[in-house]
């Protein structure tokens, strides 16, 4: 049966200290007979007393649940992951156990761009542990709030900021951006993408400052490259207005970068305050 056996559900209760009207349990119980989460947590209780660790299939078997199929994209993936398990994961695997005895410990929080073509671990051949990554539409940071807005990316600037006390913090954008150069004209993004739209709005500054420092005719390619590093800048204003991130770097331990990554030759150029005061 789906349901709890009423034994069942007092130990559920007593453990989390929960007592559930009969509306909540309902809704449990309709729950319970439907989802994939819900399937695979009925499989790791199953699996757990059979003294099996995970009902998951390990790749490269063929994946087993019915969301997907293996397309030549996710075979492709599959094929990788085969390599990296017996290339790279053995000149890391040391330092990777080494993690999970003492937790981790990155040298910094690189907050970059989703896009597929930004590599950081690639891109500064670094170890693994050593990056703390977090990623984005634009590689924006919003300003600080006490609300709950933008929590997904805020809360990683926490993380990293406040307990795993990291001592630099990167803003990376880079050339040929979607996100800066929809910031010309955040209007004609598709009218379901509302919350891109709104996203896009961190990045308006950038955007003005490029059209001010610019002529109003220079060429396109130009002002969008002039827009991609404002963003990395502007953002760094945006790190400082959060406490922690302030409190920190008045202290003298911690440390911002603006960088930009030029993807047709691999580049990375970063703002110097000191030369533009």
């Amino acid at each position: 049966s789906s349901s709890m056996s009423d034994e069942k559900r007092e130990d559920v209760q007593e453990n989390v200290d929960v007592e559930l009207d009969e509306d909540e349990e309902a809704m449990l119980r309709q729950r319970s007979q439907t989802g994939y989460a819900t399937k695979l947590a009925r499989a790791v209780s199953k699996k757990e007393k059979q003294g099996v660790t995970t009902p998951m299939t390990s790749l490269p078997t063929t994946p087993q649940l019915p969301i997907g199929h293996m397309s030549e994209s996710i075979r492709s993936f599959v094929e990788g992951n085969e390599l990296f398990r017996k290339i790279h994961f053995q000149q890391h695997a040391e330092a990777l156990v080494e993690s999970i005895k003492h937790g981790q410990h990155p040298k910094a929080l690189f907050m970059g761009c989703s896009d597929s073509r930004v590599l950081p671990d690639a891109m500064m051949q670094v170890r693994a542990g050593d990056l703390f990554v977090s990623r984005n539409i634009g590689a924006f940071v919003p300003p600080y709030t006490s609300s709950s807005a933008h929590a997904g990316t805020t809360s990683v600037i926490q993380y990293a900021v406040t307990i795993l006390g990291v001592s630099d913090v990167i803003v990376c954008t880079h050339s040929h951006c979607g996100a800066c150069a929809a910031l010309y004209n955040i209007n004609a993004v598709n009218e379901e993408c509302s919350q891109l739209r709104e996203w896009l709005k961190l990045g308006t500054r950038a955007r003005d400052l490029a059209m001010t420092a610019l002529p109003a005719d220079a060429p396109r390619d130009p002002v969008l490259r002039t827009t991609e590093k404002l963003v990395a800048v502007v953002q760094l204003e945006h790190l400082m207005t959060h406490p922690y991130v302030k409190r920190r770097m008045g202290g003298g331990t911690l440390f911002l970068h603006a960088w930009h990554y030029t993807i047709e030759t691999g580049e990375i150029h970063y703002y110097d305050s000191a030369e533009h005061d």
